[in-house]
Order: C-alpha cells, then sequence, then structure tokens
C-alpha cells in the first residue's frame, strides 16, 4: 500500500522568538530514545527558527562506520573490530571525555537553552552549565527514577523546566518540579511516505512484526502461546527486529525471522509486516513508557495490537486505530480478526496514520515545543 502524502502542519505559528539550542543526549543515534526525541525533530525545529546542536557521549563517527557496514558497504571488519576495542582503552576514554566537556562548556556558552535528554550528569559537567548561566530543560520519556532515584532529584533540582514524555511521567515529576510541560514522542511522517510502495506478497502468509531491543525482549515471553495458537490456524510468520544477543523465547508453530543488530531504522522493516504488536507488562515502569514502536507501526499505515498499559491506552483508540488486549485470549482474537480480514487492516491501519498525524507527528511535536520554549524564554528573559 502506498502512502498518500498528507496535509500535515507545514505552516508553523511561532510562540518563542527561535534562538540557538543545545541538546545533550546519552548514546547519540545508537539509542532509539534520542533519535525519536532530538534528531527527527531538528528539521523542524530549524524551520521554526532554531539553530540547534547537540552534544554526545558516544562515538559519532564509530557510529557511521557501524550504520555503513549493516548496509553491507564497503567497510573492513576487521578495521571495525579494532576500533570498536581501541574506543574502551582507558586513555582513549579519557581523551574523549575531555573533548566533549570541552565541547559541552564551548556550545553552552553560546546557547539560549541546554535541553537534557534522560542524562544523569555527573557534578562537574552540572558545574560547567551552572557557569554557562543558561536555562537548562530536562527532558525524559521513561520511569529513570526507578534506576537512579537520586541522580533524577539532581537533574530535578538543576532544571528551569522539566519536560516529560506522557501524563504518568508528568504527574510524578511535579512531586519535585512546579513547571513541568508534557510533550509526546513524535514520528516522521514524511519518511514513510516517501518510503517505497510495498506490494502485495505471494502466497497466505500472514507476517506479524516486532521492533525492539535487547532490553524490551523479555515481552516477547507473552507472545509465544497466542502465536501458537494462531500458527496452527493458519499460515504466521513473526519478524523480530533488533533483539541484539538476547536469547528469544521458544515459539512454536510460526516461522521466526529475526534481524539482531542492525541500526535503529523501523522504515526499512515495518512497512513490511501485516501487523505490528508491542507487548508488554503492567509495572511503573511500563506505565512510563511513551509508545514510540507503537507509533511506528501506526505512522507506516498498519494495524497494531498492544498490551492495555500505561501509554498505549492514550494513543490507541480500541478497535478504531489499534487494538488493546491483555491475556493470550485477547491476543488471539485480536491477531486473528486481522489476519482473516484485509479490509479490517487497512481501515485500522489508515486510521492510525491519522491517529499520528494528527498528535504525533514530529511537525506537531515541534510546536509544542516551541510553546514550552516560550515559556522558558518568558520567565528567564530571552537574548535573542
Amino acid at each position: 500500500m502506498k502512502l498518500q502524502r498528507s496535509e500535515s502542519p507545514e505552516v508553523f505559528v511561532k510562540n518563542a522568538p527561535g534562538g540557538r539550542l543545545l541538546f545533550v543526549v546519552g548514546s547519540g543515534r545508537l539509542d532509539p530514545a534520542s533519535i525519536k526525541r532530538v534528531y527527527d525533530l531538528l528539521p523542524f525545529l530549524q524551520r521554526l527558527g532554531y539553530k540547534t546542536d547537540v552534544v554526545s557521549y558516544r562515538w559519532e563517527w564509530l557510529w557511521h562506520m557501524r550504520g555503513r557496514a549493516a548496509q553491507n558497504e564497503a567497510v573492513p571488519r576487521g578495521l571495525l573490530r579494532t576500533l570498536n576495542a581501541a574506543r574502551l582503552t582507558s586513555v582513549l576514554i579519557r581523551r574523549r571525555e575531555r573533548r566533549v566537556k570541552q565541547r559541552l562548556e564551548r556550545l553552552a556558552s553560546r546557547a539560549d537553552v541546554v535541553i537534557v535528554l534522560q542524562t544523569f550528569l555527573d557534578e562537574s559537567w552540572r558545574d560547567a552549565l551552572r557557569r554557562s548561566a543558561r536555562p537548562l530543560v530536562y527532558e525524559f520519556d521513561d520511569a529513570v527514577w526507578l534506576n537512579d532515584e537520586n541522580g533524577f532529584a539532581e537533574m530535578m533540582s538543576l532544571a528551569h523546566t522539566v519536560v516529560a514524555g506522557n501524563g504518568f511521567l508528568a504527574t510524578h515529576a511535579r512531586h519535585l518540579h512546579t513547571r513541568v510541560c508534557t510533550i509526546p514522542t513524535g514520528v516522521r511522517l514524511d519518511r514513510y511516505e516517501a518510503a517505497p510502495e510495498r506490494h502485495e506478497k505471494d502466497g497466505n502468509e500472514f507476517v506479524i512484526g516486532w521492533l525492539g531491543s535487547p532490553s524490551t525482549v523479555r515481552y516477547l515471553e507473552q507472545m509465544v502461546e497466542p502465536l501458537a495458537e494462531l500458527g496452527a490456524q493458519m499460515s504466521v510468520a513473526f519478524e523480530i527486529v533488533g533483539s541484539g544477543s538476547s536469547s528469544l523465547p521458544a515459539f512454536r508453530n510460526v516461522e521466526v525471522h529475526s534481524r539482531p543488530r542492525i541500526p535503529y531504522d523501523p522504515v526499512r522493516f515495518a512497512p513490511g509486516f501485516d501487523v505490528g504488536v508491542m507487548p508488554l507488562e503492567d509495572t511503573p515502569w511500563e506505565r512510563g513508557k511513551c509508545g514510540a514502536k507503537l507509533l511506528e507501526y501506526m505512522a507506516a499505515a498498519l494495524p497494531a495490537v498492544c498490551s492495555r498499559v500505561g501509554e498505549n491506552r492514550r494513543i490507541v483508540e480500541n478497535g478504531v486505530s489499534g487494538f488493546l488486549v491483555h491475556g493470550r485470549d485477547e491476543w488471539v482474537s485480536a491477531l486473528s480478526k486481522l489476519a482473516r480480514d484485509p479490509d479490517l487492516r487497512r481501515r485500522v491501519g489508515l486510521a492510525a496514520r491519522e491517529r499520528v498525524r494528527a498528535a504525533y507527528c514530529s511537525q506537531t511535536v515541534a510546536l509544542l515545543w516551541d510553546e514550552c520554549l516560550a515559556t522558558v524564554y518568558r520567565l528567564q528573559g530571552s537574548r535573542c
């Protein structure tokens, strides 16, 4: 199915006076959160008149080489392994930390606002930002306080304003801070619109897809029994993308295709699915998730079946733009309906994409950031 280009918010109404923004991210382009909440957002912030810089702890040049190697470009594998090992030597680590901190200080000195994404800065970095005297926005899209409560409290005390990825996170943040904005994760709809047209598959195999990471493979245990039951009724393939070196559950009655080590690029894979799935547990950590993988399915005009947990319940209108399920029977029921009814898949997928366009596309998220930054400038006094 070829996606038609939507009438996304092309005419932006500016609230803030532009200026220069410095984003501080932990893992650079190796981290899906940094991609979705920073790198994908930059073109739309720039269209609003902002100048942008990014500081990352990671070796960005090595990331580019890894990406080229994953695309089967001519990158010597032996050289890549040597460089990957060499970066862990203590001398290079210290040199890297020194250079990144120097760059942070230089860019912070000329920024109007510094935005730190989900990173617990150590004392020396916090001191550098205090010396820059720039307002700091602390942004997070996970329940990060569960991993480091003290680090979270320190970043909250340093922040002029806090940006949380959903209402659950914002509620917790308001216990520690008075200025909290809620800004969801955005998706680049334009990348799906520009993707090659998806051709109909040969045969009747029903393709269920999962986009994830090594840390989320444990959720796939919930899919074992539903897929075994569905696979006993029809031909089913399960595409697993991004599992890394984690061991996969023992699936039955389905053909499993795994792509464990790839750069984060859902546009390469999601359009090849018939349905996307997002199983989750129901704990405070999962309630803090912002549904990024779910939004990728929806942006690709795929019907998504996901656990009735946390932000998923806000993103999806059950039976209209996706399916919210709990327990084996509901998983089987939703997947079976979609497998047997291509028209239902098409209707739900298009509704899902319109849901993203209306509330979760990167253009809309950029406008929310503009509103938030207008408040920061007004309270702090703009230098623009």
